[in-house]
């Protein structure tokens, strides 16, 4: 069954900040299924500076949610930060992808 992507807003961070921010896989997945790759991209309507992925990892040992740090952007702009992932599901892998708006602020 197809997921429907849901968008939803993570409070605003300083540009010199470097947050971790968490995507919850577990509600999407079936009990025994893990993500086996992950990819993570930034969309803006300004690329200077830009906001940057400093790492990504699948954090739980049930393999079903992905931390992202997360550094720079432009204050008063926002980005679409979206995480796609691949699951070990068989015989044919499920692609689910979610996405999160991130302001940027002077704090």
């Amino acid at each position: 069954m197809a997921e429907t992507p849901a968008t939803h807003r993570f409070p605003a961070k300083d540009p010199d900040e470097t947050l971790d921010y968490t995507f919850d896989f577990t509600e999407l997945l079936q009990a025994a299924e893990k993500i086996n790759a992950i990819i993570v991209t930034t969309i803006a309507t300004v690329t200077t500076p830009p906001l940057t992925v400093v790492s990504d990892d699948i954090v739980t040992p049930a393999n079903k949610e992905v931390t992202v740090f997360l550094s720079g952007g432009l204050v008063c702009h926002e980005y679409l930060v979206s995480v796609r992932i691949d699951t070990d599901s068989a015989p044919t892998a499920r692609i689910i992808e979610r996405s999160c708006i991130l302001p940027v602020r002077n704090r």
